[in-house]
């Protein structure tokens, strides 16, 4: 499809504002250089037991994936019960070792959450072929859940860029605690989330999950607390399947945030989230609270198909997206824009679905 000069003139900006992570690869392919941020220490990691000693006392390390002395380049880092990185540890940088060899990296079945970034430090990934969170949980039976994968603290930095691949997928977090929430299936962060010039980033089957009294769900497999901001941009597919948060009250299915931005990828796609409450259920995929900002912009195409806001007591908002009042929700220079099969349902008998796809409490902008 031809694009119309707003369009392009958009997409050059955004080219522009990743010039400098994007330098470091080739189509994503091989990186031409990788320079590791001054003040941080470097660690060559070619086995599981160079990284398992700084899980509680590095301060601002760097891990450099040697993918030369690994079997196929690939590091697996299975069934943890532990986490790789406490509130004690400080910053943590991991990126490919060479030029010419990058390396895959995966994190999978671990039965406690991965990574913990404290307040006001940093977590990045960057210039790795492929980059797999795969069936980890964060789970309490007494308290709040947050962060299946990854805990991200106030004022803290989460970034995955440049990647060949950022996949999500099956990781939990879960509580049976009354009066407890769960929050963020996959990511749970309180400033700064940020996934840009990746290949392609996968969020899939996550879920934010709660059974205890009182209990509510948010943001099956991206939670952005208050005042936080949640950044997917210049990356080629993204896409969103099959993720869930669910308790008595239930809000996005996919997102959950208060400042959300979806721009210049080449697609993005939701289907099959799932946002389901016992007493009500806002935004199967995508959740804003009030005087929170949704925008999805200058995309080649995003698609909302088969997302779901199931209450079976009270209501039901936003099949697909949901914004709060005073909340902006702006969809503008995407190249298409496609809702489907989005519903908005509850079963209780004096109660109503609002929103098949959009529910707004303030203002919806399609220019």
């Amino acid at each position: 499809m031809k694009l119309h000069l707003p369009v392009r003139l958009f997409r050059a900006v955004i080219a522009l504002m990743l010039a400098a992570p994007s330098a470091l690869f080739a189509a994503y392919t091989a990186p031409t250089a990788i320079t590791i941020p001054s003040g941080y220490s470097q660690v060559t990691v070619d086995a599981l037991a160079d990284i398992i000693p700084y899980g509680s006392t590095a301060k601002d390390v760097a891990f450099r994936i040697d993918a030369a002395s690994l079997a196929d380049g690939l590091l697996t880092i299975d069934g943890l019960t532990f986490a790789l990185m406490t509130s004690s540890a400080d910053s943590w940088y991991f990126t490919s070792y060479s030029a010419s060899s990058l390396a895959s990296l995966t994190f999978s079945e671990a039965t406690t959450r991965l990574f913990y970034v404290a307040s006001g430090e940093s977590l990045q990934f960057t210039a790795l072929q492929h980059l797999l969170f795969d069936g980890n949980t964060y789970s309490s039976t007494s308290s709040s859940a947050y962060g299946g994968a990854i805990y991200g603290g106030s004022s803290s930095t989460i970034t995955l860029s440049g990647n060949e691949s950022v996949s999500f997928s099956w990781n939990t977090a879960s509580t049976t605690g009354s009066y407890s929430d769960a929050r963020g299936g996959a990511i749970y962060g309180s400033s700064t989330i940020t996934l840009s010039g990746n290949g392609s980033v996968s969020f899939s089957g996550n879920t934010a999950s709660t059974t205890g009294k009182s209990s509510s769900a948010y943001g099956g497999a991206i939670y952005g607390y208050i005042d936080s901001t949640i950044t997917l941009s210049g990356n080629g597919s993204v896409t969103f399947s099959g993720n869930t948060a669910s308790g008595i009250c239930a809000y996005g299915g996919a997102i959950d945030g208060d400042s959300i931005t979806l721009s210049g990828n080449e697609s993005v796609s939701f289907s099959g989230n799932t946002a389901r409450g016992s007493s009500f259920a806002e935004g199967g995929a995508i959740y804003g609270a009030s005087d929170n900002t949704i925008t999805l912009s200058g995309n080649e195409s995003v698609t909302f198909s088969g997302n779901t806001a199931s209450s079976s007591y009270d209501y039901a908002e936003g099949g697909a997206i949901y914004g709060g009042s005073h909340s902006t929700i702006t969809l503008s220079e995407n190249d298409s824009v496609t809702f489907s099969g989005n519903t908005a349902s509850t079963s209780g008998s004096s109660r109503a679905g609002y929103g098949g796809a959009i529910y707004g409490g303030g203002v919806a902008t399609s220019p």
